[in-house]
């Protein structure tokens, strides 16, 4: 389910408080004939208003939204480096194992080529 990425118009009278402008510029701006890029991309939360790569991307109910639709919350934002240092440690231990497969670790006796310790099988007499 996509995210609609409509843009919210508020009342003239508060969209000329929140950009600065009269009420006259702000209701040509309603009608979306003369409204300029910056003021669409802060109105629809598009992040790329404060950095190019960043377009697309859109801030709401707290979540953070790919314009793949991608979403992640606040916490979920936190544990990303947790999740980089496990994976991290994930990829060390890996490779350990490989590289002491690689060394040829003897393979474990078959139980036909077991040999029995002699004097485990005697009895001891008390």
């Amino acid at each position: 389910m996509g995210v609609s990425r409509d843009i919210f118009f508020p009342p003239a009278k508060d969209l000329a408080r929140l950009f600065g402008v009269s009420i006259r510029t702000a209701r040509r701006w309603r009608e979306r004939s003369k409204c300029p890029p910056a003021v669409k991309m802060i109105l629809s939360q598009d992040l790329g208003v404060f950095d190019p790569k960043w377009r697309g991307w859109i801030v709401r109910d707290g979540e953070l939204i790919s314009p793949e639709d991608w979403r992640i919350g606040v916490s979920e934002v936190r544990t990303v480096p947790i999740l980089h240092q496990q994976v991290s440690a994930w990829r060390t231990e890996t490779m350990k194992l490989r590289h002491d497969l690689e060394l040829g670790l003897q393979e474990q006796p078959l139980p036909s080529q077991w040999e029995a310790d002699t004097c485990l099988l005697k009895l001891k007499k008390v």
